[in-house]
This record gives structure tokens, C-alpha cells and sequence, in this order.
């Protein structure tokens, strides 16, 4: 087996798995509380459109422009990191970019293979942008579509 010697490693910050792991653990908690509220509060507005029809309308909207902002509030923190991340790249020249936290160690990437990375890094920031916002700025058409109700 051939050793490469040319091969440079950015080391993990040992500290770097435990705290991703911790995000991921509060973001789980976080999305699952959302969806239990959520659900549960479908089961509502369906007895209520029984009983009145135009409130069970105008409380859907008050619960999609809650979660549109929910939404939002969840995919752009990422969608900035991501966008962060690209331009980083960029500039260094590098993946990963120098005093990045890493989980483990990876092996450093320049040239046309780190601009890859790079402008992938910037399309998902771009489209988990998008999705974070087009919601927040439809939310009432998509009602007014759905249940005939007017914006307001």
C-alpha cells in the first residue's frame, strides 16, 4: 500500500462531537414537540369547523402563519451557516475552511474540488433560504386557495 505524503488533515476539536451531538438532540426534542402540538391542534380545528366554520377558517390562519414562522425560524439559522460556510470556503480556498470545529478528522481539500464543495454549500443555503421564506410570504394565498378565506 502507497502512503501519500501530500495529504493534509484538519484535526476534529474534541469537544466538536458533543456538542453537535447535543444540537441535534435539542433540535429532535424541539421538532417533536412541534409536531405533537401541531397534530393536536388539527384534531381541534376539525371539531370546531363543525360546530363554526368561520372560526375554525380564521384559526387555520393564525395556525399556518404560526408555523410558517416556525419555519422560518428553523431553516434560516441554517441557511445563513451554510451560506457562512460557502464564503469561507472561498475565501480560504479550502474545505473545511481554517478553525472550522470539526466532529472528526478530514482531509483537507483545495482547488477545484474545494470550489465544488463550496458552491454546493451555497445552493443548499440558497434553497434552504427559499424554503424558509416563501411560506412566511404565501402562507395567506395558500389559505385564501384552500379554504376560500380572504387575507387579512
Amino acid at each position: 500500500m502507497e502512503e501519500n505524503r501530500d495529504v493534509e488533515i484538519a484535526r476534529a476539536d474534541p469537544d466538536a462531537r458533543r456538542r453537535a451531538l447535543w444540537c441535534f438532540l435539542a433540535l429532535a426534542v424541539l421538532g417533536f414537540a412541534c409536531i405533537l402540538v401541531v397534530s393536536g391542534r388539527v384534531g381541534e380545528l376539525e371539531a370546531l369547523a363543525e360546530r363554526d366554520p368561520e372560526e375554525a377558517r380564521r384559526q387555520l390562519g393564525e395556525a399556518m402563519g404560526l408555523i410558517s414562522l416556525v419555519n422560518a425560524a428553523a431553516l434560516l439559522p441554517f441557511a445563513g451557516y451554510f451560506g457562512y460556510l460557502s464564503l469561507r470556503i472561498f475565501r480560504s480556498g479550502r474545505f473545511p475552511p481554517p478553525n472550522i470545529w470539526l466532529i472528526r478528522d478530514t482531509r483537507i481539500a483545495r482547488g477545484a474540488r474545494a470550489q465544488w464543495i463550496g458552491t454546493v454549500a451555497a445552493v443548499v443555503s440558497a434553497v434552504l433560504l427559499v424554503l424558509a421564506v416563501v411560506p412566511l410570504l404565501s402562507w395567506r394565498a395558500f389559505l385564501e386557495v384552500l379554504v376560500g378565506v380572504e387575507g387579512g
